[in-house]
């Protein structure tokens, strides 16, 4: 027997396997080299404006990729190249359609530059706006937006955003109109380079007409259904509206029954919409409390107890009472609402009260009703009877009255938040006619008007600028004849910080005797400096006189200061402390301290 010769097929594969391997590290790492080798920066050239400039940069994926640079220099020119129609796009949604973009590529720099250059040119202006409506039954009945309420004003400069938004107005209006499925196209633009003008053209197809179906309640637990039907602004075959869709959610919203109103439309191939009402229930019962302290008023307690489904039908039962070194209070009410109709509350009350200010003292029994209506989304107004027992002494006399009064309101608020707004508007205006049942010829009535406004000045930190006027006068009957506590005052912390409560205005010695007019007026900013921290500067104005309107040749006191805020899930905390500008001397402390629940106004 002979042995067979060695195989040399397995060297020779050993070989060729660690040949391939070699080979792949070797592309391999000269991959990451060109990789880790091409490094670039961009720059933007030719805009001035730093905030159209970052817009510019944060739509170019040059730079959003430029920490995972391409393996060659082909492939980075080919990603410049593909960033020029979206660069062209962000600059003619803000009106410069004639702009023009190019990009270069210096090689031979360390890191490579990428360079934008862009020639703005003109901004367009709105020279017309076209809407194109497709063809339905029942469209000629919708009435379109004015160019005026889309908020696109010929011979100015328009923006992508707004146009958007007008299309979406424009689209809304049919589903006003009985149209529940309008189709809406992006907006067209007709471009007139050589007058720099630009023609919108809005698109819409309306759909069918659509009629309400049936209406379906899910989710309730306590609240009666035929309370909740009852809130339902339609019928079924009513034509159908997105306005009365939102009006039922925000129905269902204000009665504070609900945690989730879902109010959804189930439309079928015929031209009914069904729909589905699906409400989850919060917990009807609430116990409240908080503190408040001045440093011209002291500390305070207020706590309270209410029930809002006191019956099954929404009714709300309250029960507060306040605490604090000048006064005690104990209210009870009783609102049941859609009294009569919709949209329509009455409410009971009563209110047990002690009155210790600087000003006078006083105790007092009231008792009355009231018709609060809510007219529209942003407005209401209010009717009512009371009677009010009361004593009073000021300046060591003691009167007695029994007041009749009829208290009105109107008001009208736009803020887009109750406790902390940042945008809109408020109204209220009040009249109350008294008379005093035991002596028939004291008769006065007493109004008051004020108007807040607040502008969002940043978005993020956020800046809010808040202003705030009131004015108010007492008709009718001699200063000395007014009561005291019906008298207006001026000063502390929800009117003139810096001064002391009720402490502006006429004074018997360091004693104030209140005014039958007055008139206030301030202006804060309210600065964000982290998602739960802020703080407000402030400045504010004011006077009682006891002429029936403001004399403007008396002194109005003014009080300036600072704060801090926490942003609670209830609400903001602030912290304040102001000064008294013009402080009078052996009167006026040197600052005054806030601390309490929401803003100042």
């Amino acid at each position: 027997m002979t042995d067979s010769p060695p195989s040399r097929q397995a060297p020779l594969l050993r070989r060729g396997c660690l040949l391939v391997v070699i080979i792949a590290l070797a592309l391999l790492s000269g991959t990451q080299g060109a990789q880790a080798d091409l490094t670039y920066d961009v720059r933007i050239e030719g805009v001035i404006d730093s905030g159209l400039r970052n817009t510019l940069r944060s739509a170019a994926q040059t730079v959003e990729l430029q920490e995972r640079p391409p393996s060659t220099v082909m492939l980075l020119y080919r990603r410049a190249e593909r960033d020029i129609p979206r660069l062209i796009e962000v600059l003619q949604a803000e009106g410069y359609y004639g702009a023009q973009v190019e990009f270069s590529i210096e090689e031979e720099r360390t890191p490579i530059r990428v360079r934008f250059t862009i020639e703005k040119g003109p901004r367009y202006t709105l020279a017309d706006v076209r809407i194109d409506i497709t063809d339905r039954p029942g469209v000629e009945a919708v009435p379109l937006p004015t160019n005026e309420e889309m908020q696109l004003e010929t011979d100015t400069v328009v923006r992508a955003s707004a146009l958007l938004a007008a299309q979406r107005m424009l689209v809304q209006r049919f589903r006003e109109n009985g149209f529940p499925r309008p189709q809406g196209q992006p907006p067209r633009i007709e471009v007139d380079h050589d007058a720099a003008e630009i023609v919108v053209v809005f698109t819409v197809d309306p759909g069918a007409v659509g009629y309400f179906g049936a209406t379906t309640i899910e989710g309730l637990e306590s609240v009666e259904e035929d309370y909740v039907s009852g809130l339902v602004p339609w019928d079924e075959g009513d034509l159908f509206s997105s306005r009365l869709v939102r009006q039922v959610r925000q129905r269902l919203n204000a009665t504070g029954l609900f945690a989730v109103v879902d109010v959804v439309e189930e439309p079928d191939e015929s031209n009914r919409v069904p729909m589905t009402v699906s409400l989850t229930e919060r917990k009807h019962r609430t116990v409240r409390a908080g503190l408040h302290y001045r440093t011209d008023e002291g500390a305070g307690l207020t706590a309270g107890w209410e029930h809002r489904n006191y019956r099954g039908r929404g009714q709300r039962l309250t029960l507060e009472t306040t605490i604090s070194e000048i006064g005690t209070s104990f209210d009870a009410s009783y609102a049941i609402p859609d009294f009569r109709q919709p949209d329509q509350t009455l409410r009971l009350y009563s209110r047990l009260e002690e009155d210790n200010p600087d000003a006078y003292k006083s105790q007092s029994l009231g008792m009355g009703a009231s018709v609060e209506r809510t007219l529209s989304e942003h407005m209401s107004l209010g009717f009512g009877v009371n009677l009010r027992g009361t004593e009073v002494e000021q300046r060591r006399r003691t009167d007695q009255f029994a007041l009749l009064s009829f208290p009105m309101f109107f008001s009208r608020s736009t803020a887009d938040d109750p406790l902390a707004p940042t945008r809109g508007d408020r109204l209220r205006v009040e009249a109350t006619p008294f008379q005093e049942l035991t002596n028939l010829d004291l008769q006065f009535l007493r109004g008051s008007i004020s108007y807040t406004r607040y502008q969002q000045l940043r978005q993020s930190p956020r800046m809010v600028l808040a202003g705030r006027i009131a004015t108010g006068t007492i008709l009718g009957t001699d200063y000395d004849r007014i009561p005291a506590d019906e008298r207006f005052y001026v000063g502390g912390g929800g009117s003139v910080r810096g001064f002391a409560y009720q402490l502006i205005g006429p004074l018997d010695e360091k004693t104030p005797l209140g005014g039958r007019s007055y008139l206030e007026t301030s202006v804060e900013l309210r600065m964000d400096i982290t998602n739960t921290i802020g703080m407000a500067v402030f400045l504010d104005g004011g006077a009682a006189f006891k002429s029936e309107y403001p004399d403007f040749s008396e002194t109005m006191r003014w009080g300036a200061g600072t704060g801090l805020r926490y942003n609670s899930p209830v609400g903001p905390f602030r912290l304040d402390v102001a000064m008294p500008i013009n402080r009078r001397s052996g009167i006026d402390d040197a600052f005054q301290v806030y601390a309490g629940l929401g803003h100042a106004f």
